[in-house]
């Protein structure tokens, strides 16, 4: 196991703030708070938030507001609505203590149903009205994907 000093160690880390920093101030087109780059590189490095996570972050900090980023969470059953001639789907998010309304125009996954326990990671941003507009959303059945191992393993 190979040991890095301190020095080299607070040195990567500051080119790696930097360059986040940079790239997300290219994307959003403003100045990024210290705050908030650190929170935004410490979801880049542990991924999705949940929607509790994000309600705490942006009470913290408002600027974390219309700032490129990706929520996980399980679709309130019932809330999926489709408006199949501009493509767009609105539907509910909930880690069980938080939920966010979301709207996404595309095509989404084939595993995106209304069904019970449905997992999505939904990338995009949440706007000041409160409402999560995504730009990509992936969805996970695991019930399916349960089924299908169990169906190869026998």
């Amino acid at each position: 196991m190979q040991t890095t000093s301190t020095p080299e160690l607070a040195g990567h880390l500051r080119l790696v703030i930097v360059r986040t920093a940079r790239r997300l101030r290219q994307e959003a087109g403003v100045e990024l708070s210290p705050s908030l780059t650190a929170a935004l590189a410490t979801v880049w490095r542990h991924g999705p938030l949940t929607p509790s996570e994000l309600a705490a972050r942006t009470s913290a900090d408002p600027s974390f507001y219309d700032v490129g980023l990706k929520m996980g969470a399980k679709v309130v059953p019932g809330s999926v609505r489709r408006d199949p001639s501009n493509r767009q789907i609105d539907f509910e998010v909930s880690d069980g203590v938080r939920s966010y309304p979301v709207t996404y125009r595309g095509l989404v996954p084939d595993t995106f149903t209304d069904a019970n326990d449905i997992e999505v990671i939904v990338e995009g941003r949440l706007g000041r009205d409160g409402v999560f507009r995504a730009t990509e959303v992936l969805a996970k059945c695991g019930s399916r994907y349960e089924a299908a191992a169990q169906g190869k393993q026998a």
